[in-house]
């Protein structure tokens, strides 16, 4: 739309659509009925078809009719209005030899087994039903769209394919393989990353420039590129081979690129989900402290849980993250003193100011608790001062059922389980000693020579 007393030109495909809350505020209303009054005063055109307005003394706008560019195909910089209508109306679809379609473009867009299959088995029923879209390169013509249907085809050994040839350099070829896939399944992030990241670094245009050729705000452009830019080259390379899966790949790049290798390795070895390691990553990135949610990491000794522990506090102080780091026995010998001499309440306070509180150990306490016997009401002072306020990491050999005879209080060992499992993310931890597999066994002194 364009105004005329405005004078200002909206694309309203490109503005976010938002959900204002329920019920509406003033400022709300007053949006709508300034957008009414402002729409009738604005002239309609097309969706999407170019039009100028031209000023007449009354102030009405006159509508210039002009033929309506395909949607698909976008709009920004570098190419006009009239080239991109007379690009579409005189490209001619023409059978042309499978084998002469090169796909070199294929690299913007991720492998789909499945899609090819099912493409495949509706060539052989129905046979090719919309044109695949190129464009000449070095005398050879380059595919922008069809990718499917040209992999189906090979698959069933179909000779010749329907092709409609358009005129477009680098730069465009690029758009329009990002445009002519808006239609159907739109293309994922990774993919439209791997466009910007094209227009960006190799045909050297500016975040400002691909914005406007691909018809997206400069944001956008940005947050693409970020994306592609923080997954390593090992997991770029298996994204291309189909080797890992997008939604992976995206859990990937919100670690930094030295140690997506070894949680890309762990995955594998373990068949994570993406799921699975999204809360991996979580945990690194410290998402249940920002939740306040807590953490308790069960395990037989020597299984990890204080290395794993440790790092992931030494990745929330890097976040940003206020960090405190005790063992339960330092813990209960620190809230006795207190006790003694009446500064409980001020250490109560102490502990609970911290983003994330880590007790480690629990379970190797039982001489401190011996010499204290408030020691099970200390601790539970300090996790109720934190319940659903702060993060709480609890580290400990003991499973949940035989706390209360450890604690030696059943109702309050209760009560202290309810506030620490609230929410909380458990992490129980199988496996043997490493202690045990570095232990080796004294070789035996090799026999005297007679």
């Amino acid at each position: 739309y364009r105004g005329p007393v405005l004078g200002a030109e909206v694309d309203l495909d490109s503005m976010p659509i938002t959900t204002p809350p329920s019920p509406c505020g003033v400022s709300a209303v007053a949006a709508v009925i300034a957008i009414a009054a402002a729409v009738t005063s604005l002239a309609v055109v097309q969706h999407r078809s170019p039009a100028k307005i031209a000023r007449t003394p009354g102030g009405e706008g006159r509508v210039d009719s002009v033929d309506p560019v395909p949607r698909s195909f976008p709009l920004g910089w570098g190419l006009s209005r009239g080239e991109a209508m007379r690009a579409w109306s005189n490209a001619e679809a023409r059978p042309m030899p499978r084998t002469q379609l090169g796909v070199a473009y294929r690299r913007y867009r991720l492998a789909d087994p499945t899609a090819e299959e099912a493409m495949a088995r509706s060539l052989r029923s129905y046979g090719q039903l919309a044109p695949v879209t190129a464009c000449e390169r070095s005398g050879r013509a380059e595919l922008l769209d069809g990718f499917k249907r040209h992999a189906a085809a090979a698959a069933i050994a179909w000779p010749t394919l329907s092709v409609r040839l358009i005129e477009a350099d680098e730069r465009l070829a690029k758009a329009a393989i990002f445009g002519l896939n808006r239609t159907g399944q739109h293309p994922s992030e990774l993919e439209e990353a791997w466009i910007v990241q094209a227009l960006v670094r190799e045909d050297g245009l500016t975040q400002v420039e691909a914005a406007q050729l691909l018809n997206k705000h400069k944001s956008w452009v940005c947050r693409r590129l970020a994306l592609l830019e923080r997954l390593g080259v090992e997991a770029q390379a298996d994204l291309r081979l189909g080797l890992l899966t997008p939604g992976l790949a995206r859990q990937l790049t919100r670690l930094p690129v030295g140690n997506q290798a070894a949680v890309l390795a762990a995955a594998r070895r373990e068949a994570l989900t993406a799921l699975e390691v999204q809360g991996v990553v979580d945990l690194l990135q410290g998402a249940f402290i920002q939740r306040q949610n807590n953490l308790v990491l069960v395990g037989q000794s020597g299984v990890g849980k204080s290395y794993l522990i440790q790092s992931i506090a030494e990745s929330a102080c890097v976040l940003g993250y206020s960090v405190r780091y005790t063992t339960s026995a330092a813990l209960l010998t620190d809230l006795t003193k207190s006790l003694a001499d009446q500064t409980l309440p001020q250490r109560v306070r102490y502990y609970a100011r911290f983003d994330l509180l880590v007790i480690d150990e629990f379970g190797f306490d039982r001489i401190e608790r011996t010499e204290s016997p408030q020691a099970a009401n200390l601790l539970y002072k300090v996790i109720d001062a934190r319940s659903r306020q702060r993060s709480t990491a609890l580290v400990t050999n003991i499973d949940f059922d035989a706390w209360g005879e450890y604690l030696g209080d059943p109702p309050l060992a209760m009560a202290f389980l309810d506030r620490i499992v609230d929410g909380a993310i458990i992490v129980k931890i199988n496996g043997k000693s490493y202690r045990a597999h570095r232990a080796r066994s004294p070789k035996a002194p090799p026999a005297a020579k007679t």
